[in-house]
């Protein structure tokens, strides 16, 4: 199975949402938290997310082949989990546009689940 399939299949299992659901209240004030650190829109950038995957263990974990979850990975990450509709992009011809460079809280609770796929897959590997 490919990778990207993996990743989509375990980030939407029942497991990871009922995850999720029970801890949405600490999600939600850990979103606030480092959201408000340069905006005060409700939404969090890619530099607050990358603050955020640093101080919460998520990146710089050595392991014997390197490291779990590298600074490339949570901008792919971040990338990744934005919810970018089809119209709005064709709308801006593929411009960029301030609202591609933040995410919302549902964006950022996906984001959440793909750095611990991506953390404990790249564990698995070392077994």
């Amino acid at each position: 199975m490919p990778a990207g399939a993996k990743m989509r299949d375990a980030v939407a299992s029942k497991e990871v949402l009922i995850l999720m659901y029970d801890n949405l209240e600490s999600l939600q004030a850990c979103f606030e938290k480092f959201a408000q650190m340069k905006s005060e829109d409700g939404s969090i950038s890619l530099s607050e997310f990358s603050v955020f995957a640093m101080s919460a263990g998520f990146c710089g974990e050595k392991t014997n082949k390197g490291v779990t979850v590298t600074p490339k990975d949570i901008r792919q990450i971040f990338s990744a989990s934005k919810n970018d509709r089809p119209e709005e992009v064709e709308e801006n011809n593929g411009e960029n546009v301030s609202h591609y460079e933040v995410m919302s809280f549902s964006e950022f609770v996906e984001a959440i689940a793909r750095l611990g796929v991506m953390k404990m897959l790249r564990r698995a590997q070392e077994l």
